[in-house]
């Protein structure tokens, strides 16, 4: 099924503090169709427990954007 407005939502994380629940984030994504994850400031999510839980989500994972601000983050 083809849902290109999907594409035009972005779901940002403010200072995530575990990099499972980024990863678990990627998966959650991954599984309703969507793919543009932001992180503000995250902690260090380059991880294996971070890959783990995003399982088939990791290339979403992989692709996240990190910014400094929450006004970063949500500009265009």
């Amino acid at each position: 099924m083809n849902t290109p407005w999907k594409d035009n939502i972005s779901f940002i994380l403010v200072e995530p503090r575990e990099p499972g629940n980024i990863g678990a984030a990627a998966r959650a994504l991954q599984n309703m169709g969507f793919s543009r994850l932001e992180l503000v400031n995250p902690v260090s999510f380059r991880t294996k427990e971070a890959k783990w839980m995003a399982c088939q989500g990791y290339g979403i994972l992989k692709k996240a954007t990190v910014h400094a601000t929450f006004d970063d983050a949500i500009h265009d």
